[in-house]
């Protein structure tokens, strides 16, 4: 059986199950206001969590260079950080634009909704690439790796829409923009599949990158968290939200093999 199919379905179960909840928590209204602080946290562990616990170990795994590793994660840390401020900048000069439909949070950052849609959307490109690749080597193998990035997926993809409802971002808005990248994982996969494992092996160059910047976006959630509490002391449901969340992404890795 040609590998196409398979590697189609489990694409849209991998992106469609955590749209779907997406979909859900968008629809929730005032209720989602009212969880915002929660859900942001969790988001901020989820991604901590996907870096430490996925991101890296297969960086390590496939670049057997921890020079390479440790300079790819600053990159992406930096250079998530330079691309912030150049948003700001670029936001500030076209500040008379048409304002905008009020938003959940009072945290008004198109910048950062930005750089954390940039790490989700080439995150799930290499997620494509990676089960395109597997079922290229099999069946077996590609189920297997399907289930695995599911796993790590749903809290991941929870996360990122809370951080983008947290920055200022709609959350029908948000739910489009997981959409948008989630196609991006279909992008990765068709491409390994037209010109075979090459494709993988060249997107895995920038798995650490995507780990620095998804270090990058979970530290600036919690700062900006704290900011709002004006006290270095979060509340206890939003500590047990961040450590929730950065518990799965363990769990994810760990049933999954180690990433």
């Amino acid at each position: 059986m040609t590998p196409w199919i398979p590697t189609f379905a489990s694409l849209l179960a991998v992106t469609g199950v955590p749209l779907l909840v997406l979909a859900v928590l968008a629809s929730t209204g005032r209720t989602l206001g009212r969880l915002l602080p929660t859900l942001v946290s969790f988001g901020a562990g989820a991604l901590l969590g996907a870096a430490v616990f996925h991101l890296l170990p297969e960086a390590y795994e496939r670049h057997p260079s921890v020079g390479f590793v440790a300079l790819s994660v600053a990159a992406g840390v930096i250079g998530s950080y330079v691309v912030e401020r150049w948003l700001h900048k670029v936001q500030h000069t076209a500040h008379e634009a048409a304002p905008r439909e009020p938003a959940l949070s009072a945290f008004d950052d198109p910048a950062m909704v930005a750089v954390s849609f940039g790490a989700d959307a080439v995150h799930n490109f290499v997620d494509g690439a990676l089960i395109a690749a597997a079922f290229l080597a099999g069946t077996g193998p590609g189920i297997a790796t399907a289930i695995a990035m599911l796993a790590h997926e749903l809290p991941r993809e929870i996360g990122t829409f809370g951080v983008f409802v947290h920055y200022g971002t709609r959350p029908r808005r948000a739910v489009g923009y997981a959409f948008i990248s989630g196609l991006l994982a279909f992008a990765g996969a068709a491409l390994t599949l037209w010109f075979g494992e090459e494709t993988a092996h060249a997107a895995e160059v920038v798995v650490p990158v995507a780990a620095g910047s998804f270090l990058f976006v979970g530290g600036a959630v919690m700062l900006s968290q704290l900011k709002a509490q004006r006290t270095w002391d979060l509340p206890r449901s939003q500590l047990a939200a961040c450590a929730l969340g950065f518990a799965l992404s363990a769990a994810a890795a760990l049933l999954s093999g180690g990433h």
